[in-house]
Formats: structure tokens, sequence, C-alpha cells
């Protein structure tokens, strides 16, 4: 999802009317999805931020300009956190019109009234909109909250609750429930929607209540829930990670046909909203096909959309982009140069040429968010340095897609980043599954502030000592280890590409023979720190790991969401 700089209108409006800050309104185009600030007109005195109560104001959305919508039939989809009894909602036309009424509530079941719900409303061809009200109608009982609007050419993608035991999606789905215990599941079946193909990507949208688990229950292991997803004749693990979530099933990839889809879970706490056709249209570059990292590890070049390269966006989470590449080669003409500058000692905020970078390794998998980004290509244009074709490509895609954005300064930092793997590491037995997640645990230091405060804390408990020991590590790595943020970002990559309980090893012996042979006047050094600290990686990967599971239900080596049961 790509957050335009139109944002920055807001303040200069301010005068006027204030931005309606819980969302945009968002609208589906072939070019890509597109987001517009919506204004809060003067008067419209909601008791909260989207809130409608009985007998309470209207609420009143404009946009700053009319926004044409895709096809010649769009449908509007409104989205609310309860069940919408009593709600009106005009849209309103280019001049202000209505062009549009209805009561969402129109033709669901009472339903659960806690129950998010999103309606999908067709509007006149060639319509333009300017702006939305909603107003309670005199027979509402309780407050409604409004959580979304957005328009698309084709309603596909949202799903509500109809009769008890039936989802209905406005694609035409109905998607069947059962209980029995504990357990419970969901049923779908292809053939209920017209123009879904049995090879057509399907996403699976859901939200998961996880049981509560202790801090010290999680340093001594986590164990991940998950649910049984049937697809084809096949059979999926579906890691359930917190919150609302999605992932992608890619048909060709798996070489299975959909014809029937069942997911099936033994959680109470895991509720589906929605089982259909994928909706994104990933046809073209620079957009980034959504998968889960597991697919991307399946995935064949031969299903790319041009033999070098393929992009996609992480399903857990969009605002990190997978640039796979097919060999170290192409990988190097994206990344080499921005390795050197962002990260490499000596060279740090240096622009390489082509002939110095000859000489050099770079690294077989890379990481950078929108700060190194901007830089990277702050430092270009002011010197004029000649980037490459890659490397212009990767600039567009991170424009694209918001990790960077124009300013008045040039380029500032968006939201999100990029990592890049490459297909030649699969000559190496398991070394893109540990590439990938590394780079993965990155990804989420990138969006997750809450983990990056507590890497912070795990990081600042410890010794001067036991810091030595990863100063050294990490300078092995040649890694700028002045920089902090890149060494405690690196600090927790490490510790947690591999399981929790191989860190000790790993730390304690491979790690510490490299760290000799990469420092031998240290020997001395490495030797009393090992007979005193001994075991103290483990801690520190069961540390790390208890606070990325609290935060994202991810743990140590394991960052996929769908797995083949019989590939495990």
């Amino acid at each position: 999802m790509k957050l335009l700089p139109i944002f920055l209108l807001a303040a200069l409006l301010a005068g006027c009317r204030s931005s309606f800050d819980l969302f945009p309104f968002r609208v589906d185009t072939p070019g890509g999805d597109r987001a517009y600030v919506m204004y809060q007109a003067r008067g419209s005195t909601p008791d909260g931020p989207g809130v409608l109560t009985p007998g309470g104001a209207a609420i009143r959305l404009d946009l700053r300009d009319p926004v044409a919508l895709p096809g010649h039939g769009a449908w509007l989809l409104v989205s609310f956190a309860s069940h919408p009894a009593g709600v009106v909602l005009t849209v309103l036309g280019e001049r202000g019109e209505s062009i549009a009424r209805v009561m969402p509530a129109d033709g669901l079941a009472p339903g659960e009234p806690h129950r998010p719900v999103t309606i999908a409303l067709a509007l006149p061809e060639q319509s333009a909109v300017s702006g939305f009200t909603l107003e309670m109608d005199e027979g509402a009982q309780a407050p409604v909250r409004l959580t979304g609007l957005s328009a698309a050419a084709a309603p596909s993608g949202v799903g509500y609750r109809g009769t008890d035991g039936v989802w209905y999606a406005s694609a035409g789905v109905a998607v069947e429930r059962w209980e029995h215990g504990e357990a419970g599941g969901w049923s779908v079946d292809r053939s209920d929607a017209a123009g879904w193909s049995e090879t057509d990507p399907v996403e699976i949208r859901y939200v998961f209540e996880p049981q509560p688990v202790s801090h010290e229950e999680m340093l001594a292991g986590v164990s991940v829930p998950s649910a049984r997803l049937y697809a084809g004749d096949r059979e999926f693990r579906l890691d359930l990670r917190p919150g609302s979530r999605r992932v992608v099933l890619h048909p060709a990839t798996e070489g299975i046909r959909v014809t029937r889809l069942a997911l099936e879970s033994d959680h109470p706490g895991l509720r589906l909203e929605w089982i259909g056709p994928l909706n994104d249209r990933d046809d073209a570059l620079p957009a980034a096909r959504p998968a889960d990292l597991g697919t991307i590890l399946r995935f064949r070049p031969d299903e790319w959309r041009q033999p070098d390269f393929e992009l996609f966006s992480w399903t857990l989470y969009p605002e990190i982009l997978i640039l796979d590449s097919a060999s170290y080669e192409v990988q190097s003409r994206f990344f080499r140069r921005l390795a050197f500058f962002v990260e490499k000692a000596g060279y740090r905020g240096t622009l390489l040429t082509d002939e110095e970078l000859a000489r050099r390794h770079g690294y077989n998998a890379h990481n950078y968010n929108g700060r190194g980004l901007a830089d990277f290509y702050n430092a270009a244009d002011r010197t004029g340095f000649a980037l490459n074709a890659e490397e212009e490509i990767l600039r567009d895609i991170a424009l694209s897609h918001g990790i960077i954005r124009e300013s008045s300064a040039g380029y500032a930092a968006g939201v999100g980043g990029i990592l890049g793997v490459s297909q030649e590491s699969l000559v190496i037995p398991t070394l893109r599954d540990l590439l990938i997640s590394h780079e993965a645990y990155h990804g989420v230091y990138y969006v997750e502030p809450g983990f990056v405060a507590a890497v912070d804390r795990i990081w600042e408990s410890l010794n001067d000592t036991q810091r030595r020991y990863w100063y050294l590590l990490l300078s092995g790595y040649q890694y700028d280890i002045a920089d902090e943020y890149l060494v405690r970002n690196e600090f927790h990559a490490y510790l947690l590409q591999q399981p929790v309980a191989s860190a000790g090893w790993y730390f304690e012996t491979r790690m510490a023979e490299r760290i000799a042979r990469w420092h031998p006047g240290e020997a001395g050094w490495l030797d009393r720190y090992l007979a005193q600290y001994r075991g103290s990686h483990r801690r520190q990967a069961a540390e790390v790991q208890a606070a990325l599971f609290s935060i994202t239900g991810l743990a140590a080596r394991s960052v996929y969401c769908l797995t083949p049961v019989d590939r495990r």
C-alpha cells in the first residue's frame, strides 16, 4: 500500500478544516493503490474519531478535489467496527450532490453486534466522488465506528456475515462454518464465484487473538499456534500470527489446482474474515506480488514476470518488499554499492565506482530501510554520481511503494524497507532458508517500534565485556560498528536466525572460531570470555525471541506462515 505525499496538504488547510486521520480514502486503480486525505468538515462533531452515536451530529468527510473512480462502474467498500445498524451513508458527487444513499445494514442479518462488517455499494457509471456523510436514523440504539473507506472496480476481497453459520462475500462466495467441540473451521467452494479460476492466487484474511503467555513461559520456549489449510489435494500448515493478518496461496507455485478450500483450527481465538481470489494487481513492475516468505522460498523463476528478478511484498508486513534475484551478480548490481555506502566499515557514506566495487564483496543477502536508501540517492544526486540501471529501478520501486518519498530537500525516509535474496544461494543446502530468515527479522525491526525498544533494552542489559564480543563478531563481517543502530539491528537478527537451542553452539563454537581467525590478537581474551559467559548467548536469544513472539507471533528461525506439511 502506498501513502502519497498528499497527506502534507492537511497542514495547509488546517485553518478551515482538519484532516480525518483514522485512514485515507483508498482507490484501487490499474496503476496501483492510491490514497487520498479526507477532511472533517466544519460543524462535523462526532463523539470520537469516526464514531456515530444515536442523536449525535453527522460526520461529513470531504476530499480536497473530486476523485474519479475506476472502471465503468465502481464499488464503494465501507467498513465498520461493528454491525452498522441505523447508519445512513450518502455519497457526494463532483458538485456535492447525492449520487448514492444507502443504509449499510439493509440485507444483513442482525449478526453479532461487535463483529467488524464491510459492505460493498455499487456506484453509478463514470462516478467522481467529492465526499461522504454518515448519520444515524431515528431508530438507532447503539454507537457505530467507521473504520475504512475505499473504492475498487470490482468488489472482491470483502466479506460480511449473513445468516447464522454462513459468511457471504461480495464476489458471491459462500463460506460455510462448522464447529465441533473446541475445534472449528470454514470451507469455500471456488465454483460459487464467477470469474474465479482454479489457478488464481487465493487470499485468506483472519483475525487471531492468542491465549496470553507469560514472559517466563516464553523464555522456556515458545509454541507457534497453527491451523490446517486444505487446498486442492494438499495440506498446508498455517502458522497464526496475532492481530488482523492475511496470507496468499499461489496455486501455480504449490503445484495445485484449487476447487475447494477448507481452514480448520483448534484455536477459539481464530476468526476468518475472507477467503477468495486475490484482487491485488501484480501484472507489471514495480508492483510487488504479495506472498508469504515460505512461498517466496518455493516460487520458481519460471513464474517471474521477467528473467533477472522478481519483486514481492511480505503478506505479514506489506511495507516490507523482497527482491529475489536470479544470481549474485544481478543482486550485486542492485545492492553492492548501497551495502558499502550504508553498512561497510571504512566506506560508509562513500559512493564507490564500478571499478572500485569490482574488487570487493558485498553480502549474500541485503536489507535497507528508507533512511539508508534516501541517504544513498541524495548523495548520488548531490554529487552527480551516475548510478546503474538496477539502482535506478530500485529507486523507482522504493518511491512507488512509499519506502522513500520525494521532499523539498531531495529524498526522505518513508515507511518499511526492502530485502534482497538470490536464487544462487540454493547451491548450498539450507543457506537460502537461513538468509531469508535473517533478513526477515530486519524487516520486522523496520516496522515494529515495540520490537526495536525491546531489542534496545536487551542490548543495554549486556555489560561491556558481552558487548565487546558482539563488536568483534560484527566487525569481522565488516559492519561499521560505530553505527549503533546497525549494531543493534544485526545483534537481534544473528540471534534469531537459528533456533534458540542452537545459539550456544553457534556463537560459542562456530562464531568463536571465526572471531579468533579474524582477530588473532584477541585469542586470549576470547578464551577468558567463553569460560565466564558460556551459555549466555542462548539466554540472549531466548530474551530476544520472547520479545519478538509477544509482539509478532514469530519465533527464532520461524518466519514462514504457509508451509506444505509434507515438506516440513
